[in-house]
């Protein structure tokens, strides 16, 4: 979703403001550093290492970092885009072009990478899930096999078709589990006041979308994240527009609008306390971040030491936050 799309006056004011027994999931491939199990105490500031090649890339939705090839990112492009893939260097160089063989999705938004389920090594999962109308009974996660080199096309392995036991929902977060569920984070969002409402939380279990086949399969309701509670930013920074599950499973990223959060909690098998519960420094962690304009990419880089947020591009004669150019960000920790 471009937020910009909304109208000029509310855009104004928020810019200024597990398996079942029996089933042998194939964990993603790791390289670099050991897992760090406890969460980050002092993130460093922001740099930039890199740009994206806005003839392909000009609405950036969603980023993942290759586990299995070092120094590879994958990207998606927003709604309006064709069903391609875009692969680059951490700087952002070497852009290719993928397209995606019988994918013409509505509002692509993110992208996760874990393993492919039945079938060994990785998998990249593209969420064609955006619905800024809320009118799509179903939306679709798109799956194809990480190679060492691609050709000008891909070809998927399955096509995850979902929807909500609660009605159309919009979302622009995806990611998956080491353990292979794959985890949505939608936002509530009345425009005629404008209110954030708390983000609902929607996980499909790997043994339901292993077996789906072309079956249209529901996603569980595990909970919701009152990000308007205690975000600093309660508009604009209460709008989840990414988010990335650690190596080991147990903290999860999400960026909005302003900055980045993370939590301490395992999406497997918990879900996210009530907001008044909540102790920043103990259960979370709201992270200091460069605002970019239009920010919807984050990722964990290997070993989730650090991590990488992109923005949408901007043109040079554009007057707000970022100008120019679609910048990619790395944050480490360890101040």
């Amino acid at each position: 979703m471009c937020i910009r799309r909304y109208s000029a006056g509310l855009v104004g004011l928020l810019f200024t403001v597990l398996l079942t027994e029996g089933w042998a999931f194939q964990q993603p491939a790791t390289t670099g550093s050991s897992l760090q199990e406890d969460a980050c105490v002092v993130w460093s500031t922001p740099i930039e290492v890199g740009s994206l090649d806005v003839e392909e890339l000009d609405e950036a939705s969603g980023v993942e970092v290759s586990t299995q090839f070092p120094g590879r990112l994958y990207h998606v492009n927003d709604s309006g885009d064709p069903g391609v893939l875009s692969i680059t260097d951490v700087s952002g160089g070497g852009n290719q072009v993928v397209a995606i063989d019988g994918f013409a999705p509505e509002d692509m938004e993110d992208i996760a990478v874990g393993g492919c389920g039945l079938s060994d090594g990785n998998c990249l999962f593209i969420g064609d899930i955006g619905d800024n109308d809320n009118d799509r009974e179903e939306v679709a996660v798109v799956v194809v096999e990480e190679q060492a080199q691609y050709g000008d096309t891909a070809f998927p392995l399955h096509v995850i078709r979902f929807r909500y036991p609660e009605g159309p929902q919009d979302a622009e977060a995806l990611a998956m589990h080491p353990n292979g569920d794959l985890i949505i984070l939608t936002r509530v969002v009345d425009y005629d006041q404008p209110a954030i409402e708390p983000s609902r939380v929607y996980r499909i279990p790997v043994n339901r979308w292993i077996t789906s086949g072309n079956d249209l399969i529901e996603a569980d309701l595990v909970g919701e994240l009152d990000l308007p509670s205690i975000s600093s930013a309660p508009l604009t920074g209460s709008l989840p527009t990414a988010i990335d599950i650690s190596s080991d499973g147990s903290r999860l990223l999400v960026l909005t609008y302003v900055h980045a959060f993370e939590f301490n909690i395992d999406l497997s098998d918990s879900s996210f306390p009530p907001a008044a519960s909540m102790t920043e420094g103990r259960d979370y962690r709201e992270i200091d971040i460069q605002q970019l304009e239009q920010q919807e990419s984050i990722a964990y880089l290997p070993g989730s030491n650090g991590f990488i947020y992109t923005t949408e591009f901007v043109p040079s004669d554009n007057t707000r936050l970022t100008v120019g150019r679609a910048r990619i960000m790395q944050v480490t920790c360890g101040g």
